[in-house]
C-alpha cells in the first residue's frame, strides 16, 4: 500500500514504482487538482489502476455537478470498513472499461 497526502504527490509516487497499481482511492475534491483529474493522469501513467473516488458529497450532488462520469466507482463519506471492502472488491471485479 501506497500512501500520499496531496495529488502531485500521488502522480510523482506513481511515476517511481515499477510495476503495477491495482487500485487507487482517491477523494473528489482536492486542492490544486480534482480526482477526476488525477484519475485521467493516472491512467496515463498506470493504465492498469481502478481508482475508487470517495467524497462527503453525495452520488447525486457530485453527478449533477458533472463531476461523475457514468460507471464511477463512487464511496460517500463517512463509509464503515465493510463498505469500502466491498467498494474495492467490486472496482477491482468490474470489467475493464
Amino acid at each position: 500500500m501506497l500512501d500520499a497526502e496531496a495529488s502531485d504527490m500521488a502522480l510523482s509516487l506513481l511515476q517511481s514504482t515499477p510495476g503495477p497499481i491495482h487500485l487507487v482511492l482517491t477523494d473528489m475534491v482536492m486542492p490544486r487538482m480534482n480526482g477526476q483529474e488525477l484519475a485521467r493522469r493516472i491512467a496515463a501513467l498506470k493504465p492498469e489502476a481502478r481508482v475508487v473516488f470517495m467524497s462527503g458529497y453525495s452520488d447525486q450532488a457530485m453527478g449533477e455537478e458533472g463531476a461523475l462520469e457514468p460507471g464511477t466507482v463512487f464511496l460517500q463519506k463517512p463509509f464503515t470498513m465493510e463498505a469500502l471492502l466491498r467498494t474495492i472488491r467490486s472496482a477491482l471485479d468490474a470489467p475493464r472499461r
